[in-house]
């Protein structure tokens, strides 16, 4: 035909024209909706403690992993080590590793249509689940890339090994990321054991995740676990599990009064197997169910979408991918216009659309389901990467001078940050204190958990006591102080990392 390479060189050039473009929008909108939040300066004080020498530690001195996310904690260090503060070089990261994530979540759509690109873009930016957390100082950024590449791995033949690593990675990035990584890996699991065997599966399985292996080796022998101790702050905590189902479903529930592209895009991800024949979309539907169940049992968390970016990061992908399967080159254009004029409308009427909360701040009514829009009270993008917190702000709830100044914190965050690093901090809710962690929280909470301080606790981390009041719990703490504490290799202290694996909790008084 007369011009047809021509025309389709056109076409091809215009594809891939409108992605670079999108890529571009999106970080102009990144920046227009940057933030660092306070849960983002625990891990800088434990880059920062990585920097001078300290260790992977909060407080120096005391192994404690008060951090969920390894993999972002490696990336931080090198960056923060040439002088960047921790929170500039998460800053920096984020804005690079977000936009690689939105690149790869929309380069598939180019072999169907520039519209589709364009309709994939409108998704990410009108969610401010997606938005508000491709910054804000945590590991999201690189969960988006490791979901992309994942989801990438497994789209081609070949081995076990290549996804599994993906997927290791994605679990040393954030350890509750194993409820997406398992369903996703399933199907090629389970296509590798019928065609090479179980044992050849096994081994290229085992090989894949060798870096997850690596770091809890090193955690049990550093820390004296392989889970964090957040996951006993705010886990095993006693709250009975209609408290915790409440919750999380309230938590869900306020994330898509925030959110409103929430449901819709994950309803439509969890119906597409039955809509479509699009590779990868049972698995992705299972993987979506799986974390949205994860985040009701164990409560939600107190900052609105931040739980539920993975599953809405699979639901457009899903969807994108399910819209190229199923729809005509017409579909699609009506499709990209309806969302359009969705994300249009939403914009103007919205006051929580991303892009939108500057003109809309201070207008936002307050939240009946307990959840805090942090967002919101934050350092607004012209100020955040320049900014530092003011120790002043929150006063310590109690100090004991001792053979080293011990505080008592409400937070762990941006005012603790700032703090000298021989400044031992203990916060209420137990995130960083492996005593605190292991105590009950029976009372309802979202996302942190407040413990009672043993009576005398402080006094003997300050060392100006000798014992806690309670001779039962104090044999407990002498047992935890001894695993976070003592020398890495006697072999006491290995029997109390046994003695802790088999009996974790605090005795009941």
């Amino acid at each position: 035909m007369p011009g047809g390479p021509a025309a389709s060189t056109r076409e091809t050039v215009t594809r891939w024209g409108v992605l670079a473009l999108a890529v571009a929008i999106f970080v102009v909108a990144w920046g227009a909706t940057a933030w660092v939040c306070d849960d983002g300066y625990i891990v800088f004080r434990v880059v920062r403690n990585l920097v001078d020498g300290h260790g992977p530690a909060w407080n120096p001195g005391q192994r404690v992993q008060v951090f969920t996310d390894p993999l972002w904690v490696l990336l931080l260090w090198p960056l923060a080590a040439t002088g960047l503060p921790p929170h500039q070089a998460a800053l920096g990261a984020s804005v690079v590793l977000s936009s690689l994530g939105v690149l790869g979540l929309l380069a598939p759509a180019v072999r169907t249509s520039w519209r589709l690109v364009l309709l994939g873009l409108l998704l990410l930016l009108g969610s401010r689940s997606f938005m508000h957390f491709t910054s804000s100082g945590l590991e999201t950024p690189l969960l988006l890339v490791l979901l992309v590449a994942l989801r990438a791995t497994l789209s081609q033949p070949g081995g076990l090994g290549g996804g599994t690593l993906v997927a290791a990675l994605l679990v040393l990035c954030r350890p509750d990321a194993l409820v997406v990584a398992l369903p996703l890996l399933a199907p090629r699991l389970l296509a590798r054991v019928r065609s090479v065997g179980g044992p050849r599966a096994g081994a290229e399985l085992a090989a894949g995740a060798l870096p997850l292996l690596a770091w809890c080796a090193f955690a049990i022998a550093w820390y004296g676990t392989p889970v964090p101790n957040t996951f006993f702050a705010k886990v095993t905590t006693g709250s009975p599990l209609d408290v915790r189902v409440s919750l999380g479903v309230g938590y869900v529930l306020d994330s898509v009064r925030h959110d409103p592209l929430l449901a819709p895009v994950l309803v439509g991800a969890l119906v597409a197997p039955a809509v479509v024949r699009a590779p990868g979309t049972r698995s992705t539907a299972a993987a979506i169910s799986l974390h949205l169940l994860y985040v009701v049992l164990t409560s939600g968390d107190y900052m609105p979408g931040r739980f539920l970016f993975v599953p809405y990061v699979l639901g457009v992908a899903s969807l994108l991918e399910v819209l190229a399967a199923g729809l005509s080159e017409t579909g699609v254009r009506r499709a990209w216009i309806a969302t359009a004029l969705a994300c249009a409308t939403l914009a103007v009427v919205w006051p929580r659309i991303p892009l939108a909360m500057e003109r809309w701040r201070g207008v936002v009514a307050p939240l009946e389901l307990g959840v805090h829009d942090w967002q919101r009270d934050a350092r607004w993008p012209h100020r955040t990467w320049n900014w530092a917190p003011d120790p002043g702000i929150r006063p310590p709830l109690r100090a004991v001078e001792g053979r080293r100044r011990v505080e008592l914190r409400e937070a762990a965050g941006g005012t603790v940050y700032v703090l000298p690093p021989d400044t031992h901090v203990v916060d209420v809710f137990a995130i960083t204190d492996p005593l605190l962690a292991r105590l009950p929280a029976p009372g309802g909470g979202r996302g942190h958990f407040e413990r009672t301080v043993p009576e005398g606790y402080l006094e003997v981390l300050a060392g100006t006591e000798d014992a806690l009041a309670d001779p039962a719990l104090d044999a407990f703490r002498v047992e935890v102080a001894r695993v976070t504490e003592g020398p890495l290799w006697t072999r006491a202290r290995w029997a109390s990392i046994a003695r802790l694996s088999l009996a974790p909790l605090a005795p009941s008084p």
